[in-house]
């Protein structure tokens, strides 16, 4: 399987294509799989729908009152081990959860050697 965006092709297409199709598709799902080369799955064992978290999106998150960040590092840095999840959430005052990002990062160390899995102060 491969994948790639738009972008990666620009030199290949017209410019007023481009344009258009940015203008049109950016930040919808499928501009997400047409134009970012993201593939979008449903899965039927999923908590939630695909619907319910394309609705619940938000441009951008209100006043947080707390922010924490999940990592789930892998258990080895060979090839083809796990990412490391990464993922900042924080809660607003309507106790409604916002999910800030999904900053998972392949190829990094499970231990305190270079490249470990952290943030660093300009990521988070």
């Amino acid at each position: 399987m491969t994948r790639a965006s738009t972008h990666a092709n620009a030199a290949h297409l017209s410019p007023a294509f481009l344009d258009e199709v940015l203008a049109r598709y950016s930040g919808t799902r499928l501009g997400r799989q047409e134009i970012d080369g993201e593939i979008i799955e449903e899965r039927v064992d999923a908590l939630w729908t695909r619907a319910v978290i394309e609705a619940s999106r938000v441009a951008t998150a209100p006043p947080l009152m707390r922010i924490v960040i999940g990592i789930d590092p892998p258990g080895s840095a060979r090839p083809g081990a796990d990412a490391c999840g990464i993922v900042p959430a924080g809660i607003a005052e309507d106790e409604r959860i916002y999910v800030l990002e999904d900053a998972t990062v392949a190829g990094l160390a499970p231990s305190g050697d270079e490249g470990r899995c952290a943030l660093s102060p300009t990521q988070g």
